[in-house]
């Protein structure tokens, strides 16, 4: 039977001008969710080189990067489009213009459980929650604090974990069944204890 190559993914520029192979939303996903282990894909049996090679490219490596891959040979590397533009695609290379509010803001002095704290819009304050902070232009993020740190949207999008947080399940009254019965379970287990005191008070009186 013939071995077929892998396709090899096709090559854009992403928002920064970076050459970058074209990634795969599903398998950034697995990535980042932490359902798929590089590491650990490195040591399954049966994986080919050509099969890292294809993850790398779905992950969206640079092209640059992409070369400097220990399972990346020169086979593989003529393969990769080198990203200059046809006649064609020139038309539609497009840059960022530089009032596109593409950056969020971390404020890197203050970590809330393991959560990052991102500025609001128009400076106005801090939050956790990513759907309420606020977007920036790459003229409004120049001459910043050094704990302010600019960060692409797209990467803050792709590493997004959504979570529900405990305290507003409680004042939503959804488990209000749960602590009823853990408060009556509280007051038994004081029950239990202070009946333990007297018997062995009572033990030692005698």
């Amino acid at each position: 039977m013939k071995d077929h190559k892998h396709p090899t993914q096709p090559t854009e520029l992403d928002e920064r001008g970076v050459l970058r192979f074209r990634r795969n939303a599903i398998i950034c996903w697995l990535c980042d969710t932490g359902r798929l282990n590089l590491n650990e894909t490195r040591m399954l049996p049966g994986v080919s080189d050509e099969d890292h090679q294809q993850l790398a490219q779905l992950l969206g490596y640079s092209v640059s990067g992409y070369g400097d891959l220990s399972y990346v040979d020169d086979a593989a590397w003529e393969r990769v489009d080198d990203g200059d533009p046809t006649e064609d695609e020139q038309s539609t290379v497009t840059e960022v213009a530089p009032d596109d509010r593409c950056y969020y803001i971390l404020d890197a002095r203050s970590v809330v459980g393991n959560c990052a704290m991102w500025w609001c819009p128009d400076g106005q304050g801090y939050t956790c929650e990513i759907g309420k902070a606020g977007l920036y232009t790459a003229a409004e993020i120049k001459g910043m604090r050094i704990t302010d740190v600019p960060i692409h949207r797209s990467d803050v999008e792709r590493l997004t974990l959504q979570h529900v947080r405990v305290d507003h399940l409680r004042q939503a009254g959804l488990l209000a069944e749960y602590d009823r019965q853990m408060e009556a379970e509280r007051k038994e287990e004081k029950v239990r204890a202070a009946r333990a005191r007297r018997e062995a008070r009572r033990r030692s009186e005698t």
